[in-house]
């Protein structure tokens, strides 16, 4: 018996006298991965995150598919004092549309290694397929190792994520928002930890992401403009999801920017930065600058779509949950208004209700018949009767209850625009619909 106790206690005084030393914040499945994800993409450049351990000293070679080396333009490095893990971006230059690329990497000494495949994007193209996904929590990773090969399996172009790319706020399934401040050390630690725990940054064919974020990734839930590290979360965010200009790419207010390709103008808005507070039912919810930026991106008599990337709901005045329409009824329709004057042909995309619903907007303020698709929860808590629960009249499709990701394949013919939209659960095929406008 006293052996045993001598045991315990040696076992607890090594174990304190460890606590003062730094300990990784995140641990992955497979210790050869690196965290990698390509961020945004023209014809001819692109931009590679890694994130890993700092104190490795990193290899890293490009070559194409005849094993010519691509020279690296520049790299930026990122770290906290405080924290482990550095992220590295990778800007690569004078690429081909025509050209697979390999990334391999390489930390000296230890045994980690990885290589990854990517591509630029074509500059002529009529059949676009986009990966949609939101609400990513490392809660449920284990429904995220199984259910990101399933989507990547699909081989999208382009993918994009749209809010609640991690939930900094909830830490183990437990939310504590409340306990401890959305500091920006806090913020980097819980994003190093997402980046290095979940299964979509292990994927072997690169595909380039655009992204905006909705409260969680934000710092706050509910969050709005009154969040005083909205900044310092926005470089940090940036950091993790980077997002450079490019031939197709223009930055808007906050974290928004405009991507417009194969005649489609895909706006990602900021609907947390510029946000007013829930009680002004007369307030802003994209703030006026970034609605004056909305409206002179829209100006384009070339383009055959605009589509609006917001982290909540637009239509959502049916429920109780965020939205802009049951937040800012004033101003949800001074915008419908304002692009009714601008004539242009819009549909709607969004995240955040932990569901899959297909709206079909007949709006007279609008003047045209239209579409909001919302894609919400790849791996998160899910709730089971939700659209039951939320009865809508708008309502053409969807599902709840299940883990979701969406396929849109987009084609452009002459004077059409077509959506083939699909959503998928971890099972299958849930909603399959074509509509054309």
């Amino acid at each position: 018996m006293r052996l045993v106790v001598v045991i315990l206690m040696s076992c607890f005084f090594i174990a304190c006298s460890n606590s003062g030393r730094k300990q990784f914040s995140a641990r992955i499945d497979n210790n050869n991965q690196f965290s990698i994800l390509q961020g945004s993409t023209d014809s001819t450049s692109t931009i590679i995150r890694l994130t890993y351990p700092k104190f490795f000293d990193l290899k890293y070679t490009i070559t194409d598919e005849k094993k010519n080396s691509v020279p690296v333009s520049h790299v930026k490095h990122y770290e906290k004092e405080n924290n482990e893990f550095r992220v590295t971006h990778l800007f690569i230059d004078n690429l081909s549309p025509q050209k697979q690329y390999e990334l391999s990497v390489q930390a000296q000494g230890v045994k980690w290694s990885d290589k990854r495949l990517f591509r630029t994007l074509p500059k002529n193209k009529e059949q676009l397929r986009i990966l949609v996904a939101s609400c990513m929590s490392d809660t449920y990773n284990e429904i995220g190792n199984e259910i990101w090969p399933k989507a990547f399996a699909h081989d999208p172009d382009i993918v994009f994520l749209t809010g609640d790319n991690l939930y900094a706020d909830v830490y183990s399934g437990v939310y504590i928002g409340k306990q401890i401040e959305m500091t920006p050390i806090h913020l980097w630690n819980r994003h190093v930890d997402h980046a290095m725990k979940m299964k979509i940054y292990r994927m072997k064919k690169l595909k380039p992401t655009l992204v905006t974020w909705d409260d969680h990734d934000y710092g706050v839930n509910d969050g709005d403009k009154s969040y005083k590290f909205k900044h310092v979360s926005k470089n940090i965010f940036h950091i993790f999801f980077p997002t450079k200009e490019n031939a197709w790419l223009s930055k808007g207010p906050g974290v928004g920017h405009s991507f417009r390709y194969m005649k489609t103008n895909f706006l990602f808005l900021d609907a947390r930065s510029f946000r007013d507070s829930k009680t002004n039912k007369d307030g802003y919810h994209f703030g006026k600058k970034q609605r004056e930026w909305i409206t002179k991106q829209m100006k384009n008599d070339k383009l055959k779509m605009n589509w609006l990337i917001s982290g909540d709901q637009f239509y959502g005045g049916y429920h109780k949950f965020e939205s802009f329409e049951g937040l800012h009824p004033k101003e949800f329709l001074n915008f419908r208004k304002d692009l009714a004057k601008l004539g242009e042909k819009s549909l709607f995309l969004s995240g955040d209700r932990h569901l899959v619903e297909v709206m079909k907007i007949k709006d007279d303020v609008l003047g045209e018949d239209t579409l909001e698709y919302t894609v919400s929860g790849v791996h998160t808590k899910m709730y089971p009767g939700s659209l039951d629960y939320s009865p809508n009249s708008r309502r053409v499709d969807g599902f709840d209850g299940k883990p979701n990701y969406a396929i849109f394949d987009i084609t452009t013919k002459k004077d059409d625009f077509l959506v083939n939209f699909k959503a998928y659960s971890l099972t299958g095929k849930e909603v399959d619909r074509k509509d054309k406008f």
